[in-house]
């Protein structure tokens, strides 16, 4: 009997401290932030977050967004900075936004070995799931196109230690943000380029259905509007000839051709329309014959009257002469 009652009392211990062992991982969870569905970090915690590249290419141009909600992580401006773009312009002060661009054609930026391309340190604010997304609007080398061979990761850190290296960042799939970095750089899932050696066969190339991937059209559009400021200042163009409002955000057009931003804000624009000018020409031609053919009709009507003066005149003086002699 008293074996039986140890055992009981031992099978109800064990199961008591299962139970509290399940109650202090719940309530460590429920303080915890799981960040890209990789790494979990503790409220007030700092992440550190380094998206990076490695090419054999040269990058003489780039532009770039990161994406984060800012309910979970406050970003720490001042920690956002490009090791591998120098001098690179960043505006990390948006609404849960981050934007690089960045060009030299006389130096290109080496990736040859991994570099960052961005990074970041936020605080985490809440418990829960998030992610930190990126998406590439332009990265070309020399010849202007895109970066065909390269590998995309980041390097998470908590509080300065790196805890995770070499993960494959998240493209961002929300519909806006796509819209807005889209261009003519595939955003491939995985991170590579499509020259990469032993990739996959088939992988995802994050579109957007509103647009497609695709050159961009260096022709110029002589019937295109300008789009400009306040001060009738033309807008900056990125390497797609999308225009730039003053943060480095991209332009859309409404459906009455105007330029706006992402808030709705209207950008007025400068026809840049070239007028066929022949027609102009040939009317300008019309006019000046015309005036022309009625200078040389007051001068000889002119002409006729002095020569018919001049006749009157003779006419008088013979009088007059004849007068005389008489």
């Amino acid at each position: 009997m008293n074996k039986i009652t140890r055992s009981i009392s031992a099978i109800l211990l064990s199961l008591i401290l299962m139970l509290a062992s399940s109650l202090i991982y719940v309530n460590a969870a429920e303080d915890e932030l799981v960040l890209d569905g990789k790494i979990s970090y503790k409220v007030g915690d700092t992440v550190t977050y380094d998206l990076c590249l490695q090419t054999p290419e040269g990058v003489v141009g780039a532009q770039m967004y990161v994406y984060y909600d800012p309910s979970y992580l406050s970003i720490k401006t001042d920690s956002v900075e490009s090791p591998g773009f120098k001098a690179a312009t960043i505006n990390p002060k948006l609404d849960g936004e981050i934007i690089l661009i960045w060009s030299n054609a006389a130096n290109p930026a080496d990736f040859t070995e991994k570099e960052k391309m961005l990074t970041a340190e936020f605080e985490v604010l809440k418990e829960g799931k998030t992610n930190i997304t990126y998406g590439i609007q332009e990265m070309y080398p020399i010849d202007l196109t895109y970066l065909k061979e390269q590998t995309i990761t980041v390097d998470y850190s908590s509080n300065g230690t790196i805890v995770k290296e070499d993960n494959t960042p998240i493209v961002d799939t929300n519909p806006d943000h796509i819209d807005e970095f889209q261009g003519q750089f595939p955003n491939y899932e995985d991170g590579k380029g499509e020259n990469n050696p032993n990739v996959e066969d088939e992988r995802t190339i994050v579109t957007s259905p509103n647009k497609v991937n695709e050159p961009a059209d260096n022709n110029v559009d002589n019937n295109a509007n300008v789009a400009t400021n306040a001060q009738g200042q033309a807008l900056e163009t990125d390497a797609a000839g999308n225009y730039l409002d003053e943060n480095g955000n991209k332009l859309s057009t409404d459906a009455n051709g105007n330029y706006v931003d992402k808030d709705g804000n209207i950008y007025p624009g400068t026809s840049q329309n070239n007028p066929d000018i022949v027609p102009i020409v040939i009317i300008i031609a019309v006019v000046l014959a015309a005036i022309a053919i009625v200078v040389i009709i007051v001068l000889r009507s002119r002409g006729g009257d002095d020569k018919y003066k001049h006749s009157e005149k003779s006419a008088d003086q013979t009088d007059d002469d004849n007068d005389s002699k008489e």
